[in-house]
């Protein structure tokens, strides 16, 4: 009888061994998924690093166009604001200028009209005298 009790215990103990064996078996399979899922997820971060670095690089080559155009439009605006000052100068000149011409040729007007004005009495005085000779 101990035999036999015996024998069913070493039967029960293969048994737990079997389904400890499978046991292991299916943690192995599950680790291997796991190492396997590991590796596609390292492989997909470092996709992602590369992707983030051309990114990153592309809004760096972004921010200098950026910072150049920046420059340019703030050096167009100088030249703007340097060339509407030059303009706003001439113009003051020239129109200094056309002033004083402007009382220049006043002055002349009135010297020849003024001279003209004393010919014409002189010349009527003349005409006078004439007409009181003949007379």
């Amino acid at each position: 009888k101990r035999l036999e009790s015996s024998t069913t215990e070493i039967e029960a103990l293969k048994a737990q061994l079997e389904g400890v064996g499978e046991h292991d078996k299916e943690v192995e399979q599950a680790a291997a998924a796991a190492a396997r899922t590991h590796e596609e997820d390292e492989d997909k971060i470092a996709k992602l690093q590369e992707q983030l670095e051309i990114v990153t690089r592309d809004a760096e080559g972004h921010a200098q166009q950026h910072e150049l155009a920046k420059a340019e439009v703030e050096r167009l605006n100088s030249e703007l604001v340097a060339s509407v000052a030059s303009m706003t100068a001439l113009r003051m000149e020239v129109s200094g200028q056309m002033s004083a011409l402007t009382a220049e040729n006043e002055a002349k007007l009135a010297r020849i009209t003024a001279q003209g004005e004393a010919d014409n009495a002189a010349k009527e005085k003349a005409l006078a005298q004439v007409i009181e000779l003949k007379e």
